[in-house]
């Protein structure tokens, strides 16, 4: 297994894709208070205000929401993952690595652990530069809800590998890149509402369960909340719904990787 993680580990940061993600998410987190300021400032000067003021933003809230308001960034993690647990079987070489592991589900297992590095650094990217931005663009007030900023911010963390352990499934374990890669879009831009809505409908209506919604409890879709709890949304639901998706798709994507055969 420690072979496997070191090769995994490697491949992973040779990509160059990873650093260019990374690059892209810092330039956006940084530059969206500069700007969200200077139009500010703009459309005040046009309806006549003298002079504006802008109050510091607290450290809870941008570590709440890391990117930003910026959510739809979260398809760079989801592209990536796709492309990344897709390439030993697009390049072939994973019936070189069948020879050598007995147990070749293990596979999924090593690609799952390793890809939360980069998704970790992709997360504290966002973090930097917005905290970045935000510094140069209003300043930051050290309020008094920085500990429950900083349990949303890891909270949204294991919620965004819940994601990327769905595209482990589609991409390592059904193996097809192009389906893995459009569902991560859909579930990184927090497109999958259109499918939770019917879902909702079928609760409320056939089990008379009518302040269900499935959205409250699904990663991608806590995701895009700037703040889970102004929203009512309890972070244990985000943390349970999290576990239980990574177990299931990790174990299912290991499943069917013993049952195929080595093309």
């Amino acid at each position: 297994m420690r072979n496997l993680l070191r090769m995994d580990l490697y491949r992973m940061v040779r990509q160059k894709t990873l650093w260019l993600f990374s690059g892209i998410i810092f330039v956006m987190t940084f530059a969206a208070p500069l700007l969200t300021r200077l139009f500010t400032t703009l459309l005040m000067g046009l309806a006549g205000e003298e002079s504006v003021t802008f109050d510091p933003i607290p450290l809870s809230t941008i570590l709440r929401a890391p990117f930003g308001g910026l959510t739809s960034l979260l398809v760079f993690f989801t592209v990536f993952s796709a492309v990344f647990f897709y390439a030993d079987l697009s390049h072939g070489y994973i019936k070189n690595l069948a020879g050598h592991f007995p147990r070749i589900s293990m596979l999924s297992v090593s690609k799952f652990v390793v890809i939360l590095l980069p998704m970790t650094i992709m997360f504290f990217v966002a973090l930097l530069g917005s905290l970045l931005g935000n510094l140069i663009a209003f300043g930051i007030d050290f309020d008094d809800s920085i500990g429950n900023g900083v349990l949303e911010f890891l909270t949204k963390m294991l919620m965004a590998w819940a994601v990327v352990s769905v595209v482990l499934l589609f991409s390592a374990g059904i193996r097809n890149k192009t389906l893995g890669i459009i569902l991560g879009v859909f579930l990184g831009a927090g497109m999958m509402t259109i499918l939770y809505v019917p879902i909702n409908l079928v609760f409320q209506k056939l089990f008379k369960m009518e302040n269900f919604f499935v959205n409250n409890y699904l990663p991608d879709q806590l995701l895009t909340l700037a703040n889970m709890e102004q929203y009512g949304v309890n972070l244990l639901n985000g943390v349970i719904s999290s576990v239980i998706i990574i177990i299931l798709c990790v174990a299912l994507t290991m499943l069917l990787n013993s049952k195929k055969d080595i093309k």
